[in-house]
């Protein structure tokens, strides 16, 4: 428990330290404008690899889940791309024709723009279903 406190502890001052650079990246987000129009959807799932994440692992394997369902009740096409091994395990089971790629054992090192940089690539490049 104290070497998780430890990472919590080091993990919570790195996204401080990030956080003026998230801002304005988040309010040019909220200003763009947003229309719905049909057509497919690649959902962009982030899961740890393993360790203490249960809950936040199962809620974003559910939510994941619950969207491609959505879409695909309205007729259009999904796909998912998946970071990290315990998102993968949740849904391919049931969903395994539906991921284009998965990036597993991705936080074994400091995430750094060139990880970025190739998971948006493959986003890019996987052209929404």
């Amino acid at each position: 428990k104290m070497v998780a406190a430890a990472k919590l502890k080091h993990d919570e001052k790195r996204m401080q330290t990030a956080m003026p650079f998230v801002r304005p990246v988040q309010d040019l987000f909220e200003r763009l404008p947003r229309e719905e129009k049909p057509g497919g959807t690649t959902f962009l799932g982030i899961t740890s690899d393993k360790g203490l994440c249960g809950g936040v692992n199962s809620q974003v394997a559910k939510l994941t889940r619950t969207g491609m369902l959505e879409e695909e009740a309205k007729g259009n096409s999904t796909k998912v791309i998946m970071m990290g091994g315990k998102g993968a395990a949740a849904l391919k089971r049931l969903y395994g024709d539906r991921f284009t790629k998965t990036f597993e054992e991705a936080s074994k090192v400091p995430w750094t723009f060139g990880m970025a940089a190739i998971v948006a690539e493959a986003v890019a490049a996987g052209e929404p279903a």
